[in-house]
């Protein structure tokens, strides 16, 4: 007999779904478990891994993306369990946790389905781990934030029942999708998943018939559980918005009537348009603040610094006036922004090494621009030096408060240097630091961590895990590994929420050749084993490809003779000029017909070429050729390729 059953649906998260069974097949302890995997048409080789390495596990294959509920009903009706959990392939168990439900759940004759603590990737408690149902004032508190402002009013915070605490069981309304523990009898009474809920609502749906069934629902926070991908990672979406109160109006339509239901559908659709422009003007405010902060504070510094000038050098406080004076002062800004907004100064993605070679760059083309203008339009030499060097000194520092006061990050990068702490035998970091030290390309391992006390002391760690707080502080770790196969799983989420949200952590799997983790609840975790980072895709090396595609274009034009008579490729670049002016086109694009695993980019006037930086014995392999033009793209790249078409090919 199967005590328990669980049904896991899987939509391309491969490697989330691997360590969740590893996860599984440690906490079934003495119970029968049985484990039916659902798969929505993946294409990131869930399907093969299954096979491959669980062929244990029920798997059934979907050739279409069905949805979650449907998928989960296909689980439900292949299982033999007295008990069924639906788990999201993105959770990692604890060892106790299905020790902990199925006790529970016999113990109670009216249980309904269990839930637990739900924890993001960084050990922070998650709040939809306990929920109320979704009406009017509830909604409306969860998305304008008055629901986080005022978390542990019972008035406020209803839909996550802020006043009950988040370590203390309670009866519950709504439970979360991500686990729901729920005796076969309640399904047999209550109905399956309903199939209209493609995406959100179908947990709140479902609840609500247990109730209405006359079971209650239980929040248990004796065990806890990983979810990466929590609901509060994707809350600020506008999609996510329209998803939750399109789930909403079906939940509105299905169970509410009279005067109540009109008001709460209207509702819906008045927060779809409200929670979108929301959405839309926060995500430009995002974008414009630092650019008109740094703008006034540019206008500041250097009208400043002029005015100092005059009274030091000329010694007089009006040497300086007039129009010419302040067409100075806003050009001289407004043009060393355009330049670091080119560069990826206001990107997520800035480098710092970027930052200080284009610095000296700058100043150079300034002083050439300087130099070309003509004399009644000149400033001061000296104040334009002294402007440029000041406002790139504050431009970094402003850009280190910036992501400071967005990410709690007193760095420049916002992924800056990683210093790494491994906690595990030395049989399992042998096989990790390889693996670091290839793929982080920007880190620090800083030692390894023994699982347990050591005695007599072993050189080759720094120290055990009892005293890990205290080394992590003493060397400023900023992430922690731990090996799975070394620690349960409940002594690493007790040091996940010992050390804090200051770190980063990550989970090796009992195998140690991958790593999985999440940064932040706000990002969706990180395989390092399989991590490929293509310059290409970075929006300052998309406007650089775009401004060099412009400049050669109206080089070629200004050239046209020559080209015309020594390019060997003439008739292809002259004729696609115009083209190319009009982003219909770029000057160098992919030559191998197979481009499914690169970054889009326009139809090509010409192919990539192998240049000497390349691997030359993969010259014959264009698609290589490719990946590699896409993985560390730069514009020179592209200015060596267009020479090489133009008079060498």
């Amino acid at each position: 007999m199967v005590d328990i059953s669980i049904i896991i649906v899987n939509y391309n998260v491969k490697h989330f779904l691997r360590q969740c069974i590893q996860s599984i097949k440690r906490a079934q302890g003495s119970l029968t478990v049985e484990l039916i995997v659902v798969d929505n048409q993946s294409i990131d080789g869930s399907q093969a891994m299954l096979q491959a390495e669980f062929p244990e596990v029920t798997s059934i294959f979907n050739q279409e993306n069905v949805g979650f509920s449907t998928a989960n009903n296909q689980g439900i009706q292949r299982a033999k369990g007295n008990y069924i959990l639906l788990l999201n392939p993105d959770t990692v168990l604890s060892e106790n946790t299905l020790s902990v439900c199925f006790s529970k759940a016999k113990s109670l004759e009216d249980c309904g389905a269990i839930g637990v603590k739900l924890i993001d990737g960084k050990g922070n408690y998650l709040p939809e781990s306990k929920r109320g149902y979704p009406g009017i004032w509830t909604s409306f508190c969860k998305f304008s934030g008055l629901g986080k402002i005022f978390n542990r009013s019972k008035f406020f915070n209803a839909y996550y029942l802020g006043h009950l605490d988040k370590n203390q069981a309670s009866e519950i309304d709504v439970l979360c999708g991500a686990f729901m523990f729920i005796p076969r009898k309640v399904l047999d009474k209550s109905g399956l998943l309903d199939e209209q809920f493609f995406m959100y609502g179908e947990d709140i749906d479902l609840s609500y018939r247990i109730q209405q069934a006359g079971f209650r629902n239980f929040y248990l926070p004796e065990t806890s559980i990983i979810h990466y991908k929590g609901e509060s990672t994707k809350k600020a979406s506008l999609n996510y918005v329209k998803s939750f109160y399109g789930a909403m109006k079906i939940f509105a339509n299905k169970h509410l009537s009279g005067p109540g239901s009109k008001l709460y559908l209207l509702f819906i659709q008045i927060a779809i348009v409200l929670f979108g422009l929301v959405s839309l003007i926060k995500n430009r405010l995002k974008k414009l603040v630092p650019l008109v902060l740094d703008f006034t504070v540019g206008l500041a510094a250097v009208f400043f610094i002029s005015e100092g000038w005059q009274r030091m050098v000329y010694k007089t406080d009006n040497y300086f006036g007039g129009q010419q004076y302040w067409m100075f002062i806003v050009g001289l800004v407004l043009l060393l922004m355009l330049i670091l907004y080119i560069i990826g100064h206001y990107d997520e993605q800035a480098k710092r090494r970027r930052y200080i070679w284009i610095s000296f760059g700058s100043l150079l083309l300034m002083l050439s621009i300087y130099g070309l203008m003509p004399g009644s339009l000149r400033f001061s030499r000296g104040v334009l030096i002294l402007s440029v060097l000041s406002l790139l000194f504050m431009y970094f520092n402003t850009k280190k408060i910036w992501n400071k006061l967005r990410y709690g990050l007193w760095r420049y990068e916002k992924d800056s240097l990683k210093k790494i702490l491994l906690v595990g035998q030395k049989s399992s970091a042998s096989l990790l630091i390889p693996i670091i030290d290839e793929k982080y390309q920007d880190a620090q391992l800083l030692g390894v961590i023994a699982p347990e006390a050591i005695s007599p002391p072993d050189p080759y760690y720094l120290n055990d895990i009892n005293h890990l707080s205290e080394v992590s502080k003493m060397m400023s770790a900023n992430e922690v590994i731990f090996c799975s196969k070394d620690l349960d799983h409940s002594v690493i989420f007790q040091w996940m929420a010992q050390l804090g949200s200051q770190y980063s952590f990550k989970i090796a799997s009992l195998s140690n050749d991958s790593l999985l983790g999440s940064t932040s609840k706000n990002s969706n975790g990180e395989w390092i084993t399989e991590q490929v980072q293509f310059n290409i895709e970075e929006s300052s090396n998309r406007r650089l490809k775009r401004i060099f595609d412009l400049l050669y274009a109206l080089l070629i034009c200004a050239l046209f003779p020559i080209f015309l008579i020594y390019s060997k490729q003439s008739r292809r670049i002259l004729s696609n000029v115009v083209s190319v002016i009009l982003a219909r086109k770029t000057w160098i694009a992919y030559n191998a017909s197979n481009k499914v695993n690169l970054p889009d980019l326009k139809d090509g006037v010409l192919p990539v070429v192998a240049l000497q930086r390349f691997n030359l014995a993969l010259i014959n392999k264009p698609e290589i050729v490719d990946f590699h033009y896409a993985k560390n793209y730069s514009v020179i790249m592209d200015m060596e390729m267009v020479f090489i078409h133009a008079f060498t090919s």
